[in-house]
Order: C-alpha cells, then sequence, then structure tokens
C-alpha cells in the first residue's frame, strides 16, 4: 500500500483515481421527465396548481391544498400538545405523590423518636447480665462494661 492510501482520510482531497473509484463527477445522469415537476405544478397535490400561492422561497402551492395542510398540521400539533400535557400532569401528579409519602414517613419517623418526653433506654452491664434493676441511665452516669463486651 502506497504512503497516500493509509492517510486518505487526513486529506481534504482525492486523488484522480479515488475519484473514478468513488464515482465522484464522473458520472452524468440525466433525469427523466418523470423526475422533473412542471413550473406550475402544486408541490403538494403534484397537479396544475389551482389559484395558486407562492412562497417567498418560491414553492408554488394550491391554495386549497395549503391551507388544508396547515390545517391538518394545526391539529397534529395540537393533539400532541395535549399528549406532552397531559404527560407532564400525569408526572407532576406522581412526584407530589412521592414528597406527600416522603412527608408522612418523615412525620412518623419524628412522632416515633420524638413523642415521648422520657429518656431513651441503654442497657448497660448490669442489664446485659440480666440484672433488670438498672435499664435506663441517665445523662452523665458513668458505665462500667467488661472487657468481654468490647471485644
Amino acid at each position: 500500500m502506497s504512503r497516500h492510501s493509509k492517510n486518505n482520510a487526513t486529506q481534504m482531497w482525492f486523488s484522480h483515481h479515488e475519484r473514478l473509484k468513488l464515482g465522484l463527477g464522473t458520472q452524468k445522469q440525466r433525469l427523466g421527465a418523470d423526475s422533473l415537476r412542471k413550473f406550475d405544478m402544486c408541490c403538494l397535490c403534484l397537479n396544475d396548481a389551482v389559484r395558486p400561492v407562492c412562497t417567498p422561497h418560491g414553492t408554488l402551492y394550491c391554495k386549497h391544498c395549503l391551507l388544508e395542510n396547515l390545517a391538518s398540521q394545526k391539529k397534529a400539533i395540537t393533539r400532541k400538545m395535549a399528549a406532552y400535557e397531559q404527560s407532564v400532569a400525569e408526572l407532576e401528579a406522581e412526584v407530589a405523590e412521592k414528597s406527600r409519602i416522603v412527608h408522612e414517613r418523615e412525620i412518623r419517623r419524628f412522632e416515633a423518636v420524638e413523642g415521648s418526653v422520657s429518656t431513651p433506654t441503654v442497657l448497660t452491664a448490669a442489664a446485659a447480665e440480666g440484672d433488670e434493676s438498672e435499664t435506663k441511665r441517665r445523662f452523665g452516669d458513668t458505665v462500667e462494661l467488661k472487657q468481654q463486651q468490647l471485644v
């Protein structure tokens, strides 16, 4: 392989043989009569334009075809917009439901943790051994743990 064929993608031009191989600019095709439309034909119905309307770009339409096409596009856009608004409303309802569930869960958790005024129960060394006389301790109390409980 020549160096040129290895670096073909790095250059912006092709050699004569590459152009021949790809068919760039070397083959001339004639368009048949059926692939060209007459100057005064409507681009939508492909018939002779009745009451022709020309766009600023030079496209020619029948007035009836143009209005019918615009009306059908407007209906399609309205239908798609209604479907979009419905999906947005469903998503908003789903988000609201999830936030309501999260809020209720937070309220239940708050009531469970903060609902009582008493101090929480903490097991001490005596309670761990089975002595039920000391199951609660107050702030500042020291707890003696056995070496076995620390391991």
